[in-house]
């Protein structure tokens, strides 16, 4: 697995850490699951107002019909709570989770 963080130390409101921490496991849970290699990569970047998670990983040719989707679905639940949104594709051999959060939480409280 490789990381890059150019976060620059932004803080996250609590709600918006705890989905955040949840984009990152449902992200590299798929990749375990569904990966080839155990490969991943990871993007974190953020500006003034939003964090960006990129979980890129490749995938083998079977790994369409494993899995229900329940994850993402849920996923997308618990990320449209703090007002964010998530973009989960696969383009040929890779597989991408992308999550954009905003860094206050549902309420807009510094």
């Amino acid at each position: 697995m490789t990381v890059a963080d150019s976060t620059d130390g932004a803080r996250l409101e609590p709600a918006v850490d705890v989905v955040a921490y949840r984009v990152l496991q449902e992200g590299l849970t798929n990749a375990h699951r569904h990966g080839d290699d155990g490969m991943a990569e990871v993007t974190l970047d953020a500006d003034d107002e939003t964090l960006r998670i990129v979980v890129r990983n490749p995938v083998d040719d079977t790994s369409r019909r494993s899995g229900t989707g329940h994850g993402l679905l849920g996923l997308r639940e618990r990320v449209a709570t703090v007002r964010g949104h998530v973009l989960a594709e696969r383009l040929g051999p890779t597989s991408t989770l992308e999550a954009h959060l905003p860094l206050r939480g549902p309420a807009g409280d510094a």
